[in-house]
C-alpha cells in the first residue's frame, strides 16, 4: 500500500502518512452561530491509493464535540426615535435606529411602516425598505421622510414599523414595534368658517 497524503479542505498537501508511524492532526472546528445544545460527533476519514483502487478508512475512535450553549436568536429593536414637527398639512421626517439586541446576525432585514388610520403618508416609493444584514449589536440608522394630511387631527398617532429577517439556516424572524406621532396643528393654516 503507497503511503497516504494528508491534505487540507483547499486541497494543498501537508504531511505524508506512513502505515507504522504517528501522525498528529490539528484543526479548527467552526461552529455555525445557529448551532443548538448537543453532543456532535466528527468522523475523520484517511483516503490512500491501493492495489484495487482508493481505500477511504474511518480513523477510530470517532470525536465528539460538545456545543455548551446556544447563542440568543437575533433581535431587531427601534431606538433613539426622533420625529419632525409633525404639523396638519406638513412634511416631517422620522428617524430612528435599528439595533439587533441578540446575538445571531439578522440576514436580510427588511422593514416597513404600517400608517394605519393615522392620515400620516409616506413621502417615499419603496413600501418594504432593505436594511440588509444586522449583526450582533450592530446598528443602522433609518430617516423615513413622511406627509401629514390635512385631513389628520391633532393628538398622538400610534405608527407600526414591522422588521422582517432570516438567520444563517434561512429561518424567518420578525420584530414589531410601534412608535408614536405627536401630530399638531397647523398654526399658518387660514381658518375656513
Amino acid at each position: 500500500m503507497s503511503p497516504a497524503k494528508l491534505t487540507k479542505a483547499d486541497q494543498t498537501q501537508t504531511s505524508t502518512l506512513y502505515e507504522y508511524g504517528a501522525t498528529y492532526v490539528d484543526f479548527d472546528i467552526n461552529v455555525k452561530e445557529t448551532a443548538k445544545i448537543g453532543s456532535y460527533g466528527i468522523d475523520i476519514k484517511a483516503t490512500c491509493p491501493g492495489e484495487n483502487g482508493t481505500i477511504t478508512v474511518s480513523l477510530q475512535p470517532t470525536l465528539k464535540v460538545q456545543i455548551v450553549k446556544e447563542l440568543t436568536p437575533a433581535q431587531v429593536v427601534l431606538s433613539d426615535i426622533k420625529v419632525g414637527n409633525a404639523v396638519i398639512g406638513d412634511q416631517a421626517q422620522i428617524s430612528f435606529t435599528l439595533k439587533n439586541e441578540g446575538e445571531i446576525t439578522a440576514k436580510n432585514t427588511y422593514y416597513h411602516v404600517d400608517y394605519g388610520t393615522s392620515n400620516i403618508i409616506p413621502n417615499y416609493e419603496t413600501p418594504n425598505i432593505k436594511a440588509g444584514d444586522i449583526g450582533p449589536g450592530q446598528t443602522k440608522y433609518v430617516v423615513l421622510p413622511v406627509k401629514v394630511l390635512s385631513t389628520a387631527t391633532v393628538g398622538l398617532k400610534t405608527l407600526s414599523v414591522i422588521i422582517d429577517y432570516k438567520d444563517s439556516d434561512g429561518t424567518k424572524g420578525s420584530d414589531t414595534h410601534q412608535l408614536f406621532v405627536d401630530v399638531k396643528k397647523n398654526e399658518k393654516a387660514p381658518e375656513l368658517m
